[in-house]
This record gives structure tokens, sequence and C-alpha cells, in this order.
């Protein structure tokens, strides 16, 4: 693919990228955004500065995307017989780590469960009601135990319990909603003053270029490398033509080898 020469801006998150073959490079969202995620659509796409032809369909997902959120709330606030909690599962691996122990992972994520399958336990002073879920365990798969607890409500019952705790993953929506609205406001701003745009110039690779060593039979990769534990790590361009050096290192070597050989021509210098 041809080398990009200029970078431009996403239409989809608006992050600033190269252009290799005029198209925008491969690419995630930006952290502005924390809806997202994986790769953007707007990878290999034209940039923002030639075209806005991605902005619609990506305005019509995101309030697709908020309104099935919003529903999600309403359900939330008003069905306390679904019970949103965090799960805890550690599974083994399968993989051996030191002293020949098994290897585990550990992850938690959301689930929604019957509020049914909860424990309830109000404690002795009548001031604490707390509920309980344990998922049975799986093959190489354990689930902690998770509690709820609510203290000292006016409505000590199972449903004051289950809307409290509810209310993390209703703040979670919200935030995305709010988050959503945001990302639709910016792309419609976008599109009504959008117009053509410069891209921005990539800079040049200012890395000094090398004269190939063996052009003066040394046995290193580039002139200016003294030892061959530099050589190994060496990864500066090179080149034959010493027309093409800008290494100031290798240029004075080059001097200097040209003076030898101006007093003792013929001889070949090696160092």
């Amino acid at each position: 693919m041809k080398k990009a020469t200029h970078s431009g801006t996403c239409q989809i998150c608006g992050n600033d990228q190269k252009l290799p073959g005029n198209l925008l490079s491969n690419h995630g969202y930006t952290v502005r955004w924390g809806f997202f995620e994986g790769t953007c659509p707007g990878a290999h796409g034209k940039p923002f500065e030639e075209s806005c032809d991605l902005i619609e369909t990506a305005i019509g997902n995101a309030r697709a995307q908020r309104a099935g959120l919003e529903a999600a709330i309403e359900e939330i606030k008003t069905n306390w017989r679904l019970t949103w909690i965090m799960e805890h599962c550690t599974w083994n691996t399968g993989l051996k780590g030191n002293f020949g122990r098994e290897v585990k992972q550990r992850s938690s994520y959301w689930v929604q469960i019957p509020t049914a399958e909860l424990q309830l336990t109000v404690h002795t002073d009548g001031t604490v009601l707390s509920a309980t879920y344990q998922k049975p365990a799986e093959e190489n798969r354990v689930y902690d135990k998770i509690e709820l607890v609510t203290h000292k409500t006016e409505e000590l019952t199972l449903e004051a319990l289950v809307i409290a705790h509810n209310q993390r993953k209703l703040n979670e929506y919200t935030k995305l909603v709010a988050q959503l609205t945001s990302y639709i406001d910016w792309q419609v701003e976008r599109v009504c003053t959008w117009k053509p745009g410069k891209l921005t110039p990539v800079p040049s690779n200012d890395r000094p270029v090398h004269l190939q060593a063996t052009r003066f039979r040394r046995e290193y990769s580039a002139l200016c490398v003294s030892s061959a534990t530099a050589a190994q790590k060496f990864t500066a361009p090179v080149t034959t033509n010493e027309s093409e050096v800008t290494c100031k290192r290798c240029l004075k070597s080059i001097e200097e080898h040209k003076a030898r050989e101006a007093k003792n021509p013929g001889t070949v210098h090696t160092s």
C-alpha cells in the first residue's frame, strides 16, 4: 500500500488518522465517546475534509441505540421483578503456571436475573434487609456469591431493595444516553456546517541517512557503526549513494577516508 503523505479527520469518531492509499487507516474509537467498542466504521473511508457521506448513517445508528437505552431505563424504573447484578466468575484456563499451578482468569459483567431467585434475609433488629444470589458452579467455572443490602429504609421490602440496587445500572444507562445525545448533536452540526477542507501533511522521517558500510569494505551495517552489538540494533536507513548521506558521523568518516586515499592512492582503508 502506498505510504501516507497526509492525515485527515475520521467522519465517525473525529480522530486524526493517516491516509495510506488516500483512505483512513484502520483505527479504534477515541475515548471521547464511551459507548463505542472495537474498530471504527470510519476506517478505510474518506476523511471528513473530503466527504461527510458516512455521518447520516452514524446519526441514525446513534439515535436507534439511544431509543433502546431509553426504553431499558423505563423498564428498570418500573419492573422490579428483574434484578441487575454484577456477576463475578473465575475459571481454569487449562494452562500451567509456576510450580505447576493451574492458571485461572477472572471476569465481571452485568447480568439480569429474576428477582424471585434472590434469597431474602431480614436482620434481627429489623433495620437491614439483605438478599443473596448464588449461581451454581459449572464445569471449570465458579461464581461468587452476590449480596444486595439496604440499610434503614422506610420501606423494608424486596421491591425497595431491588429498585435501590438497580440504580447502578440505571445510572450507567443514563450516562450512555447523555453521551449519545452529545454525539448526535456534534455530528448534526458537522453535517450542517460541512465544507471541503485541507488535509494535514505527515511530517517526513527526520532520521539521518547513513552510508552502507560495505561501500568502504567495513564489516558492520553503516559506516558510523563501530561494533557488532550496535550493528545488531541498527535500524536506521542506509544508502550506497554518498550524495544522499545526512548522518554527520558518516559524512566525517567519508572525508577521512578520502583524505587517506589522497595521501596513499590505491590503498584500501578498512578502519
